[in-house]
C-alpha cells in the first residue's frame, strides 16, 4: 500500500507471470528499462517480500501467499491486459504453448488461448506425455464452449481425447465421450463425422455386445462407401473386422482385414498396411493357426521397420512374441519382450514399457528364473507408482510376491501381497471396474495362500480368503470362487472347524456340478468324504466318497482313485464294513502297484493288515504286516542309495 504508482504497477505485472519472473520478461511485458526495473526491485528484495535466485535475473515472491493477495487486489479490466502483455512477451520469445494458453485464458482471449492449448497437447502426446496432453484436450473443450460456432472444433477435440482414453484404458470416460461425439456429429449432420464416430463405436461395444459393435462397424463401411472415400472405408473394414474377431467370427475378421489391406495397399498407405498385417496376425492366432499367424506379424514388424517407425515395431514385435508363447517357445518370447523393453525405454514410453515387464517377469517365471522375474516386476512396480498407475503397480507387486515366495522369503512375499491388495482396492475406489475388483481379489487369494501353507497364520488367512470369496461371489466369478473355496474349506479342516469346512466344500461342490467340471467335483467329493466321517456322518461319508470314485475313474486318475478308495475304507471300516473296507483297500493297493506309489503301497499294506486284525483273520494280518515292512525297509535303502549317489556327484 505505501508503494508509488510506477513500482506498484512492476509489481503487478510479476504478479501476474506467477510466483517466479525473469528481469528480461517483466521488462518486455511493462514497457521497462532493466536498470529502471532493477531499481524498483531492489528496495523490496531488503524488505523480504522479493528473493533473488542464485541464477542472474530470476526473481520470486518469498511467499505466494502475499502474491496472490496483490495479484486479486488488481482491478479485473487492467488484470486481463496485465495477461494480454506477458503473453505478447513470451510470443516473442518463443515460449512453449502450454504457458501462451495460461496468459491468454487469464486474458479472456479464447481464440488464442484455444490455438495454444491444441499446441500444447499436439506436443504432450507427441512426446507421449499422454495424461498431460489429456489434460490441455480437456481444458482446451472449456475454452471452446466459449466459442461461437465451434462444434466442428469440439467435435475434433473430442475425437483427439478418446484416442488418448483409449490408449489409457479409460472405458467409462471413452463410453461418455464417444456418446457426446455422436450426438454432436448427428447435430452437424455431417456423414463423415458420423461414420467416424461408428468407428469409435465399435472399441466401446466390443467387450459388452459384440453383435452391436460390428453392426457399427458395417454402417461405417457403408457410410464411406457413399461418400467414396475409400481411406474411411478402409478404416473401416479394419475395425469391423477387431469386432469380428472379438465376437471370434474368425473368417469374417479375415475378409474385414484384407479388404482393409488391399485398400491401404493401392493407396500407398505403408503404415496403416503394417497395421492390417498385424491384425490378419490376430485373427489367425486366434484360430489356431499359428504359422500363418507368425507370417502376417512378421511382415508387420517388417514394414514398421523399413519406416523407421520404432513404437509401432515394438507393438508389432510384442505380438510375435505372443505367438511364440502360445506355441510353447518361451525363450524366443522373451527375447522379443526384452528388445521391447530396451526400444520404449529409448522412446521414453513408462507405461507401455511397465507392460513390458510384466511379460518378461511372467515368462522368467515360468523358465524357472525367480530372481530375474523378481527384477523385472519390481521395475513394473516403480514405473506404475511413478506415473500414478495403481493397478500397473498392484498388479506387478502380486508377481514380485510370487517371485519373493519361490525365492523362500515368504514374510517378504505376504507383505509384498499386502501392498497389492491395497493399490488393488484404491484402483477399485478410483475405477469402479470389475478388473480392479478381481485383481484385488487375486491380491487376496495369493495372501491368503502365503499365509496358510508358509507362515502358518491360519486366522490371518481365512479372513484373506473370505474377503477373496465374497468379492468373487459379487463378480460373478465362480471358477476362482470355487479355488477360493477349496483352499478355505481345507484350512478350516486344519483349524479343526469341520462343519465350516463342509459347507466350504459343500459350495465348492454345487459350482462343480453347476458348471460341469468333472475333476472339481471329484476333488471336492472326495474332500467331503474325509470331513463327514470326521463329524460321524459315515453314510454321507461313504455316498461322497463313491461318487468321487465314480468320476475318477471316468476321468482315469489312478493316483486319485487310489486315495479315495483309502479315504472309503476307512468309512467301512468305522461302520463295521470289514470286507466292505478290505475290498477296497486292496484296489487301492492294486492302483498304486500299478502306477508305482512306492509310500502308497506301504500305507495300503499297513491299512490291510488293521483290518484284517479287525476281522480275527491273525495269519493275513501277519502277511500285511510282513509285506509292509519290507516294502518300507526297500525304500529306505533305496532313499540312501540315491542320497549316496548325489554325494558322489
Amino acid at each position: 500500500g505505501g508503494l508509488h504508482e510506477d513500482a506498484r504497477e512492476l509489481l503487478e505485472f510479476a504478479a501476474a507471470i506467477g510466483r517466479s519472473f525473469d528481469l528480461g520478461l517483466l521488462c518486455r511485458a511493462a514497457g521497462r528499462g532493466e536498470i529502471e526495473a532493477f531499481t524498483t526491485i531492489k528496495p523490496l528484495m531488503g524488505s523480504g517480500l522479493i528473493v533473488e535466485t542464485p541464477h542472474e535475473k530470476n526473481y520470486y515472491f518469498s511467499h505466494d501467499k502475499q502474491r496472490q493477495a496483490l495479484y486479486e487486489d488488481i482491478d479485473g479490466s487492467w488484470r486481463r491486459i496485465l495477461h494480454l502483455r506477458v503473453a505478447s512477451a513470451l510470443e516473442e520469445e518463443g515460449s512453449e504453448p502450454a504457458e501462451l494458453a495460461h496468459h491468454y485464458m487469464r486474458a479472456e482471449e479464447w481464440s488464442r488461448a484455444l490455438e495454444n492449448l491444441e499446441r500444447a497437447a499436439r506436443k504432450a502426446e507427441e512426446g507421449h506425455a499422454w495424461e498431460m496432453a489429456l489434460n490441455d484436450y480437456g481444458r482446451a473443450l472449456e475454452v471452446a464452449e466459449k466459442l461461437p460456432g465451434s462444434e466442428e472444433t469440439r467435435f475434433d477435440l473430442l475425437a483427439a481425447r478418446e484416442g488418448l482414453l483409449e490408449h489409457l484404458d479409460r472405458r467409462e470416460e471413452r463410453v461418455s465421450t464417444v456418446q457426446v461425439l455422436f450426438e454432436l456429429a448427428n447435430s452437424l449432420g455431417d456423414r463423415a463425422r458420423i461414420a467416424e464416430v461408428h468407428i469409435r463405436r465399435i472399441g466401446i461395444l466390443m467387450v459388452t455386445d459384440p453383435e452391436e459393435a460390428a453392426k457399427s462397424g458395417q454402417a461405417a463401411v457403408d457410410i464411406f462407401r457413399e461418400l467414396g472415400n475409400i481411406a474411411g472405408e478402409a478404416r473401416a473394414h479394419r475395425e469391423l473386422g477387431y469386432a469380428r474377431w472379438v465376437g471370434r467370427d474368425y473368417a469374417g475378421a479375415l475378409e474385414a482385414n484384407l479388404q482393409a489391406l488391399w485398400m491401404h495397399r493401392n493407396l500407398g498407405y505403408r503404415r496403416a498396411e503394417a497395421g492390417d498385417a498385424s491384425n490378419i496376425a490376430q485373427v489367425y492366432r486366434g484360430s489356431g493357426d499359428y504359422d500363418s499367424a507368425l507370417r502376417w506379424a512378421e511382415e508387420a514388424v517388417q514394414i514398421d521397420h523399413e519406416l523407421g517407425d520404432k513404437l509401432g515395431e515394438s507393438l508389432k514385435m510384442n505380438t510375435v512374441a505372443n505367438i511364440h508363447r502360445e506355441r510353447g517357445d518361451l525363450e524366443a518370447a522373451l527375447s522379443l519382450h526384452l528388445k521391447s523393453v530396451s526400444v520404449l525405454t529409448d522412446l521414453g514410453i513408462k507405461n507401455m514399457r511397465a507392460a513390458q515387464h510384466l511379460n518378461c517377469g511372467r515368462l522368467y517365471l515360468s523358465l524357472a528364473a525367480p530372481e530375474e522375474a523378481l527384477e523385472h516386476f519390481r521395475s513394473a512396480a516403480r514405473l506404475g507408482r511413478e506415473m500414478g498407475y495403481t493397478r500397473d503397480e498392484g498388479y506387478a507387486l502380486m508377481g514380485a510376491g510370487v517371485c519373493l515366495e519361490k525365492g523362500g522369503d515368504p514374510s517378504a512375499a505376504a507383505e509384498t501381497y499386502r501392498r497389492a491388495v491395497e493399490l488393488m482396492e484404491r484402483a477399485c475406489e478410483d475405477s469402479r471396474l470389475r478388473e480392479d475388483l478381481s485383481g484385488k481379489a487375486e491380491a487376496l487369494s495369493l495372501l491368503g495362500t502365503v499365509l496358510h501353507h508358509s507362515l502358518g497364520r491360519p486366522a490371518e488367512a481365512c479372513g484373506a480368503y473370505e474377503t477373496a470369496a465374497t468379492t468373487y461371489r459379487g463378480l460373478k466369478d465362480l471358477g476362482r470362487l470355487r479355488k477360493v473355496l477349496m483352499n478355505l474349506a481345507g484350512l478350516r479342516w486344519k483349524m479343526e472347524a469341520p462343519e465350516e469346512s463342509a459347507r466350504y466344500y459343500q459350495e465348492a461342490l454345487d459350482l462343480a456340478m453347476e458348471h460341469g467340471e468333472p475333476e472339481h467335483k471329484a476333488a471336492a467329493l472326495a474332500s467331503l468324504s474325509v470331513v463327514y466321517r470326521e463329524l460321524g456322518r459315515l453314510r454321507e461319508s461313504l455316498r461322497s466318497g463313491k461318487q468321487a470314485m465314480e468320476l475318477l475313474r471316468e476321468l482315469d486318475d489312478p493316483q486319485a482313485e487310489a486315495y479315495v478308495l483309502t479315504s472309503v475304507a476307512e468309512s467301512h471300516h468305522a461302520l463295521g464294513h470289514h470286507s466292505s473296507a478290505l475290498t477296497c483297500l486292496k484296489r487301492s493297493l492294486r492302483l498304486r502297484r500299478k502306477i508305482g506309489d512306492k509310500e502308497g503301497e506301504v500305507g495300503a499294506l499297513h491299512d490291510i493288515s488293521s483290518v484284517y486284525g479287525s476281522l480275527g483273520d491273525i495269519e493275513h494280518t501277519r502277511e500285511a504286516y510282513k509285506e509292509a515292512v519290507s516294502k518300507q525297509e526297500s525304500l529306505q535303502e533305496a532313499v540312501k542309495v540315491a542320497s549316496t549317489e548325489k554325494r558322489r556327484r
